[in-house]
């Protein structure tokens, strides 16, 4: 088993370097990620994609998908989520498996005010019928941090805003409530 595991993760930092050298080390370093996750995985058949454009790696299996990197909100995304004017991703990622998603969000928001903008962002969604369950709100020097768990439409929603004069982040975490 040991063995398996550091094959590959060999396999994968030499794909992984293979895709910085074009379309050919790209495709040679997918095929290579694939044929290893296949070899060590129980999912069947695994397809492994690398967005250039977006920064990001996407892997798809008949157990689930999961997406990292991109520097865009993932496809479903929950579209009564705000996104505040201006925002831009600096990363996202999202897990699915079966009926269950995980997805995490961070961008930054140019210009905002930590305060405003996590007052807006609850009672948004607050609007769109999520209840809040839990708060937290933190001041130490210039940084702010707001953070609030929201629950509704199937949906368990973490998000904390922190902020300094400089630089305001928002980060959207968000798991599908478990049916039990």
């Amino acid at each position: 088993m040991r063995t398996r595991r550091l094959s590959l993760a060999i396999t994968l930092t030499c794909a992984v370097a293979l895709a910085g050298c074009g379309a050919v080390g790209e495709e040679l370093a997918e095929r290579a990620i694939e044929e290893a996750v296949e070899a060590g995985a129980s999912a069947g058949e695994v397809d492994i994609e690398f967005d250039e454009e977006g920064g990001g790696i996407s892997v798809e299996s008949s157990e689930g998908s999961f997406q990292v990197g991109s520097q865009e909100l993932p496809e479903d995304f929950p579209a009564d989520f705000p996104i505040p004017d201006g925002a831009e991703v600096v990363t996202s990622m999202s897990f699915n498996e079966g009926d269950q998603t995980n997805q995490s969000v961070i961008m930054t928001v140019p210009g905002a005010d930590a305060d405003a903008l996590a007052s807006d962002v609850v009672a948004q969604l607050e609007g769109s019928g999520y209840e809040k369950t839990g708060e937290f709100n933190q001041e130490a020097g210039d940084t702010q941090t707001h953070s609030a768990t929201l629950e509704g439409n199937g949906l368990t929603v973490n998000i904390i805003v922190a902020g300094t004069p400089d630089e305001v982040t928002l980060n959207y975490t968000v798991q599908s409530a478990t049916t039990e």
